[in-house]
């Protein structure tokens, strides 16, 4: 049995990666790609950090291991997935009852730390517990480090203060390389994987630095090449017998506009409030909305504050003007919860006004396709999926019934009620400019990859299965992927 490595990079996208790497701008990544087999790794509907890491970690859709969002089900309190919501067995389980040593540090939604065959530190979506199995293994790094381990930025991105933002990320980054430098050289393993974050994080802020060039255009390009000479450092503890592999949850791509699905519904009469909301839903129509908040308080400078308020309690706060609570549900047919344009039907209502599931879900398909951008006169959906043509297995009903893509994901759903009295506006957070796309990226170097060959069709969900068959152990046959090794097209890889 031979060894894997595998570096995680969040966001990686090969529109981004190919040129630079040709330019000779990433000359680690440019190596692997020249001698390996590189290509775009296709991700999952939707394309998000929680339900994409918990279909690498198992090789199979979200209908199958149950993680559809950050947010867990449910619409009266909001609470955010952990590693106890993938109800399947992950690639760590697998592997360690195959007896394989592991090391992993920093892949999403690994808190709480699992029990496996090795060691393991917990990444983004961690909690206030303790977040490594061993639970020891935190003090001893923290004591290599000189400095408490972090699984998060201890500041937000905000317009002004871009060059704090990217040295803190930059510091954030290093921590975990170093803590990867120590683990890849102290310990005993067989498969060892680390994630960089700071890819995702500066793309979603500076994308539009990018496009427009100046002052921290070439932020992402920096993200890359901290994480290209990263990945050159790792590289440096490996032996020819090691298998190499660079893959991303996600690509990336400009961030244009929010949508307020709810609000169309509410318009088309698929939604409704309840009575005792009719004064706060007025007040909300005249412009009492999370927008006109945002904006006081960019005007007073109060960004910052907010933004160190946890996840949860924001969403908490802005519930407060219009939540889930104040919906009617008994004469409510439809509604959205989520970022990339879920539906949810309420079928006891639908059955209660007589409609048939499957006639009512196509009237409501028709009419979301009339989705305009009220700027431009345009239509805006690219693609609606229902609930079986996204998803398939035990926990699939438990998904949203509907999947709206708009403009490639350049615009985005609010994902609570609504955040403003119109269905279509400009993004009104300053520090967010880019976001995700189904394009992720492939590279795979070493003795289970053919030299200069390029790679497609690749998925997120071929990842386990291939990293199963290198180590020469059994795929099993509920997972929905297939092993990329061994898997080239004639034609040569680029650069």
């Amino acid at each position: 049995m031979g060894k894997v490595l595998v570096v995680g990079i969040d966001g990686g996208t090969m529109d981004l990666v190919l040129p630079w790497a040709k330019e000779g701008k990433l000359p680690h990544i440019g190596r692997l790609i020249r001698e390996g087999v590189a290509g775009e790794l296709k991700s999952i509907i939707p394309p998000l950090t929680g339900p994409a890491w918990a279909s690498f970690m198992t090789g199979v859709n979200p209908g199958k291991h149950g993680v559809f969002d950050f947010m867990k089900p449910g619409l009266e309190q909001i609470h955010l997935i952990d590693y106890r919501s993938i109800r399947i067995a992950t690639l760590w389980e697998i592997l360690s009852r195959h007896g394989v040593r592991l090391v992993v540090i920093h892949v999403p939604v690994t808190y709480p730390p699992p029990e496996i065959d090795g060691y393991l530190i917990g990444g983004t979506l961690s909690g206030k517990g303790p977040i490594s199995h061993p639970p020891e293994l935190i003090g001893e790094v923290e004591a290599h480090l000189g400095e408490r381990y972090r699984t998060s930025m201890p500041i937000g991105p905000r317009v002004g203060a871009e060059r704090d933002y990217i040295e803190e990320f930059s510091r954030w980054h290093l921590l975990i390389e170093k803590t990867a430098l120590y683990l890849i050289e102290r310990k005993k393993w067989d498969f060892f994987m680390t994630v960089f974050n700071i890819t995702d994080g500066l793309a979603h802020f500076l994308w539009r630095y990018m496009e427009r060039g100046g002052e921290f255009g070439d932020g992402i390009l920096q993200a890359y090449s901290m994480v290209d000479r990263s990945i050159g450092r790792l590289l440096e503890h490996i032996g020819r017998e090691t298998t190499v592999i660079l893959m991303s949850d996600h690509g990336f791509g400009p961030l244009k506009k929010n949508v307020n699905l709810n609000l169309y519904l509410l318009k088309k009469g698929f939604l409704k409030f309840r009575k005792r909301s009719y004064p706060k839903a007025a007040l909300f129509m005249a412009g009492l909305t999370p927008n006109r908040l945002m904006g006081l308080a960019r005007k007073f400078k109060m960004t910052e504050r907010t933004r160190s308020i946890p996840i949860e309690m924001r969403y908490r706060i802005l519930d407060w003007f219009l939540s889930f609570r104040d919906i009617d549900w008994e004469n409510t047919l439809a509604y959205s919860r989520g970022h990339i344009g879920q539906i949810h039907i309420n079928r006891p209502a639908v059955e209660r006004k007589g409609w048939d599931f499957y006639q009512f879900r196509d009237r409501l398909i028709g009419e979301l396709w009339e989705l305009t951008d009220e700027e431009t006169g345009e239509r805006i959906v690219d693609r609606i999926l229902t609930q079986e043509e996204a998803y398939w297995g035990e926990f699939a009903g438990e998904a949203p019934d509907l999947f709206i893509i708009m403009r490639n994901f350049s615009y985005l759903a609010y994902p609570l009620l609504t955040s403003d009295n119109r269905i279509v506006t400009d993004y009104k957070v300053e520090s967010r400019s880019g976001t995700h796309r189904m394009n992720g990226m492939f590279v795979g170097w070493g003795p289970s990859f053919p030299p200069r060959a390029r790679l497609e069709g690749a998925k997120l969900l071929d990842m386990a299965p291939t990293i199963l068959d290198v180590l020469g152990l059994p795929i099993p046959d509920y997972m929905d992927g297939k092993s990329l090794a061994g898997r080239p097209t004639p034609r040569e890889a680029e650069p």
